[in-house]
């Protein structure tokens, strides 16, 4: 549970992440947006100045006053060319930031009153300057702001040739929402794009880790059973013997019922590896371990101690007649001949059998007392050995 709940951690924050990168680029691209849409309103002003005003008004009418047949030339040209659906409004300054031309192409009336703006004396020295106007617009173009909504003022220089300051200045207002709705659209579209490219890099990132978070699950489940189960065999090992020993302890001391410890191991294995070779040795302890298994209970448990040493715990075993009867079981089981490499070899097994709580006060004990049994029975060639007291020299005074 505990690595499902990381990986729903990493989820959660990667996603988290994620969504604010999400936001960062989203903010980053709609500025970036916007900017472009701005400056190409701005080119396509700055263009029909270039080429659809400049040519009709001379240096000199700039500077002075533009006559009624430029006006009229101007107007014609204003009214009659493709965007002019795309204009709201019009004005030509000269350098004395006086109005000499203004036009409205949607109405006849042409408005005379205007009033210079900062971005007017940017544009005299030679910058093209862009402002959106909002409905907090000065008094000036409420009127206009009213009619169209937020309206783009572009100032555009008016420089004709060997000119080293420009003689005037256009100003044009063009509707913004058509630039809005511009924007708008690139911004979805962006995001929609930004939004799937971030989607597919996290189910990515996600697949990747969650493919490494069961990999490693799996990892530790197998380190996890190797440390309990014996290479070879499969079988539990001396740690999870142990453990299952101690499980059993508390049940029998709960159910007042006892239970039986069996070890044993195979006499002269040591010449059927002499002779035949480890390999082959390996085959019949594998044959051993499941004739043992297949013998014993399900709810027994069958070990391997290592070499040819194996050990069967009987959690709830009738007495030591009950324990007797289950080591004669599994003795009479390994008589019959084991295939070896071809061979028919006749094995001959030592049990020794301790009780609890007769023989033992723990786990530990239980072992000892249950191999002190099991090497009676292989000194007196019993077969079966039930650990007597009387037995027992393995005391610390014998030590010491």
């Amino acid at each position: 549970m505990r690595r499902v709940s990381l990986l729903m951690r990493f989820a959660a924050v990667s996603i988290t992440l994620m969504a604010l990168v999400g936001v960062l680029l989203a903010h980053v691209l709609s500025g970036m947006i916007q900017r472009r849409a701005l400056e190409s309103a701005t080119d396509a002003a700055v263009l029909a100045t270039v080429v659809g005003i400049q040519p009709l008004i001379s240096d000199a009418e700039l500077r002075s006053q533009i006559p009624t047949a430029t006006t009229e030339r101007l107007d014609k040209a204003v009214r009659s060319s493709s965007g002019a659906k795309q204009i709201a409004r019009i004005k030509i300054w000269n350098r004395s930031s006086r109005v000499l031309y203004t036009l409205d192409p949607h109405t006849d009336a042409v408005p005379q009153s205007s009033t210079p703006s900062p971005e007017l004396a940017e544009a005299l020295e030679g910058k093209v300057e862009a402002e959106v106007i909002s409905s907090s617009a000065e008094s000036a173009n409420a009127g206009l702001v009213k009619q169209y909504g937020t309206l783009l003022e572009v100032y555009v220089p008016i420089r004709h040739a060997g000119d080293a300051e420009p003689s005037g200045v256009f100003e044009i207002y063009l509707p913004y929402a058509p630039t809005a709705a511009s924007i708008r659209a690139d911004t979805l579209k962006a995001y929609g794009v930004l939004g799937l490219g971030l989607l597919v890099l996290w189910l990515g990132l996600f697949r990747t880790v969650a493919t490494a978070s069961r990999q490693l699950r799996r990892q530790s489940a197998h380190n996890a059973y190797q440390a309990l189960h014996d290479a070879l065999t499969g079988l539990p090992n001396r740690l999870l013997l142990h453990d299952r020993i101690t499980q059993a302890l508390r049940a029998s001391d709960r159910d007042l019922r006892p239970m039986a410890l069996l070890l044993m191991d195979l006499d002269r294995f040591k010449e059927v590896n002499d002779t035949l070779g480890h390999r082959h040795g390996d085959t019949l302890i594998l044959q051993v371990g499941e004739r043992l298994r297949a013998t014993a209970r399900a709810a027994d448990t069958v070990a391997r101690l290592g070499g040819d040493e194996f050990a069967v715990l009987l959690p709830d075993v009738d007495g030591e007649a009950g324990a007797m009867i289950a080591a004669e079981r599994m003795l009479e089981a390994l008589r019959a001949p084991f295939d070896v490499a071809g061979l028919q070899l006749g094995v001959e097994a030592s049990f020794g059998v301790a009780l609890y709580p007769s023989a033992a006060a723990d786990a530990d004990v239980l072992l000892q007392h249950a191999d002190i049994a099991m090497y009676v029975a292989k000194r007196s060639h019993a077969g079966i050995a039930l650990y007597d007291r009387a037995d027992d020299h393995h005391s610390t005074e014998r030590l010491q």
